[in-house]
């Protein structure tokens, strides 16, 4: 029987790679294209490379029990071959890291693959450290994203997530994540506009009872600055598991790594209990191809044991 810590840490894993596959038919998609179409799991589901680099960074801390920046930078490039559809702002960093030999710290990237890969760090730190979380948060980043503003972004989810682990309600998740995007924001190479429209989207968000469909400060982009209070927003919908991951994948732009980032998130609040079992079915089933570790029990058990001893 799975305990507590346990149980959310995979529902959080199931809800991520839930969240890839839900949005990965309709990524790049409109709202307007994608309005009539079922949304749901099939028969036919893919991943992206955000499955196969948040599945790099769990291992990774598996293996080392805390954040290893090489080993992470190691193992993106030993799976490059099986990430599909690489992010413009990791691929060029991997052309950096075969160059450098994995001493390359980025300093591009303002786009959301750092938030993506962020929440198994979530995992192992208790929420309560949030300073601890943003500096590995940043550790991990700086691979492949080194502006500020993409490092905040990731911190917010890390942060969001291990809180969520930890029981709170969602009011306390988004107070914590906002915490954590400005302790991020110190991080990197500044992007001061691009950190306060990030902090101050969050914090609006906190404020507002506007629905998600009424929010208009939004655009369908890849960038942090976009993606990121969107799954901040999605949640604030009040709506259950399922509800929300389809409304999120509803919005169009980037749908599997927003719906995977929420999914995480939520996943993290209601336990594996509270994903649907049909969903649940279909992820066990997918075949997972990449040099790391790819069984997600596996993977859930032994984050929550490094978890209780970080």
């Amino acid at each position: 029987m799975l305990n507590i810590v346990e149980d959310r840490i995979l529902g959080s894993i199931y809800g991520f790679i839930i969240g890839d596959v839900l949005g990965e038919p309709f990524e790049g998609l409109t709202k307007d294209e994608i309005r009539g179409i079922e949304i749901d799991l099939g028969d036919r589901i893919e991943y992206t490379d955000d499955s196969i680099l948040f599945l790099i960074v769990a291992s990774s801390l598996i293996r080392n029990k805390c954040v290893s920046r090489r080993d992470i930078a190691k193992s993106i490039l030993k799976n490059r071959d099986y990430i599909p559809r690489i992010g413009p702002t990791t691929l060029s960093a991997i052309s950096h890291l075969e160059r450098s030999n994995l001493n390359y710290i980025s300093k591009e990237g303002t786009t959301n693959g750092a938030a993506m890969r962020s929440p198994p760090i979530g995992y192992i730190i208790e929420s309560k450290n949030i300073k601890e979380i943003c500096k590995n948060v940043y550790i991990s980043s700086s691979i492949t994203h080194g502006i500020s503003v993409a490092i905040s972004g990731a911190c917010a989810i890390a942060e969001a997530v291990s809180t969520a682990i930890d029981g709170y309600d969602l009011d306390k998740i988004l107070r914590n994540a906002l915490q954590a995007a400005k302790i991020g924001s110190e991080y990197g190479i500044k992007d001061d506009h691009s950190n306060f429209l990030l902090i101050s989207r969050i914090e609006s968000i906190l404020k507002s009872d506007k629905s998600i469909e009424e929010s208009s400060e939004y655009k369908l982009s890849i960038d942090t600055v976009d993606t990121v209070p969107l799954v901040f927003k999605s949640l604030n919908e009040g709506l259950d598991f399922k509800e929300t991951l389809i409304k999120t994948v509803s919005l169009g732009g980037d749908t599997d790594t927003i719906s995977a980032m929420t999914g995480s998130i939520l996943g993290a609040m209601v336990g594996l209990k509270g994903i649907p079992s049909s969903w649940k079915n279909k992820i066990d089933k997918l075949n997972i191809v990449a040099d790391c570790m790819t069984d997600l029990r596996d993977i859930g058990s032994k984050l929550a044991i490094i978890r209780k001893k970080y």
